[in-house]
């Protein structure tokens, strides 16, 4: 069943708007519904339950008396706050900003809808390789905008330097550090929290990775596992990609944890004993499952790749991206 998340405002053509690109957007916990009184709201809200409204200045003082819904947002028109109030945000920002800000008042009350009824087992899909500089970040981001077309798909960067942020052209307020202290704290229910700091390619949800290379070595397996965890049963996604490295702790762990695994190899000399010297470690550490369910990929025929990542889905890695998922998940596109 959608939560609902109302939109109540005299202005049709911005809440028509806010409300076709929430409805548009992947993964988002809420649909949404355009009222343009409060009287309509209220009546709806009698037969079908409404968790959240964002309601405009003039109708804020109205809504919050009939108390048609879990929590009343003033949508305000500028930075003064004369309602008294800590739900508020701004009405004219980015819709993506506003959805954010909305999200983030939400996590403080992370009581309400901490587990879902979820269709279908989350996927976990791992990227690893004692291999480096195989295009293995370029082939999870690939595969991962793949993946989106068809569910809600999102990934996780645990390299000490990713270089995200330069390639997104983007600054990150909030990372994976910041959801793991939230969830240390005590908090239930990330759904919220997570949809509130996470970045979009081309419908791929991008959690912002850590900073600093010091704070990823200091988490422990079993953090690693339990965040998984609250994925699973906190969110819709149908599919988790981890792009793993040897900064982590617990990662032969969190690789049993996959489903799949994607291993780069190559066939120069150096390439070719690091990948026998890696099984054979698997084997005499009993990690025999982790082989079994791991599937080399080479690109070494791969001679071009675009730029921007939005462009990674039409590019030649791509095309073996699309084999390896309709061998593996059934996936055509």
């Amino acid at each position: 069943m959608n939560h609902i998340l109302a939109v109540c405002d005299a202005e049709e053509a911005y809440a028509s708007s806010l409300v076709n690109y929430i409805n548009q957007k992947e993964g988002f916990p809420f649909r949404a519904q355009y009222f343009s009184t409060p009287e309509k709201l209220n009546n709806f809200s009698k037969e079908q339950k409404t968790e959240v409204v964002l309601a405009s200045e003039l109708f804020f003082k109205e809504l919050k008396a009939l108390n048609p819904a879990d929590k009343v947002i003033l949508l305000s028109e500028d930075s003064t706050n004369s309602y008294e109030t800590e739900d508020i945000v701004c009405k004219y920002q980015s819709c993506e900003m506003l959805l954010k800000n909305v999200l983030t008042l939400l996590a403080k009350e992370p009581g309400k809808h901490s587990h879902i009824t979820r269709k279908k087992k989350l996927k976990v899909i791992g990227f690893y390789s004692p291999i480096k500089r195989g295009m293995q970040t370029s082939f999870a981001l690939t595969m991962g905008q793949l993946l989106a077309r068809r569910g809600g798909t999102l990934y996780i960067n645990l390299e000490p330097c990713s270089g995200l942020d330069i390639l997104m052209g983007r600054s990150f307020a909030k990372d994976l550090s910041d959801l793991l202290y939230y969830l240390q704290n005590g908090k239930n229910g990330i759904a919220f929290y997570l949809s509130g700091i996470t970045e979009q390619i081309n419908g791929l949800d991008i959690l912002p990775p850590m900073r600093c290379q010091m704070d990823l070595l200091s988490i422990s397996s079993r953090e690693w596992l339990q965040l998984f965890y609250e994925i699973e049963v906190c969110t819709a996604y149908e599919y988790l990609l981890l792009d793993l490295s040897d900064s982590i702790q617990g990662l032969f762990e969190i690789l049993r944890h996959c489903d799949r695994i994607y291993t780069i190899t190559a066939e120069d000399g150096f390439a070719m004993a690091k990948m026998d010297q890696y099984e054979r470690m698997l084997n005499q550490c009993r990690y025999e499952d982790i082989m079994e369910k791991s599937n080399r990929c080479s690109f070494a025929e791969i001679s071009y790749l675009p730029k921007q990542l939005e462009r990674f889905t039409v590019s030649e890695l791509a095309a073996t991206a699309k084999e390896y998922l309709k061998e593996d998940f059934y996936v055509e596109r």
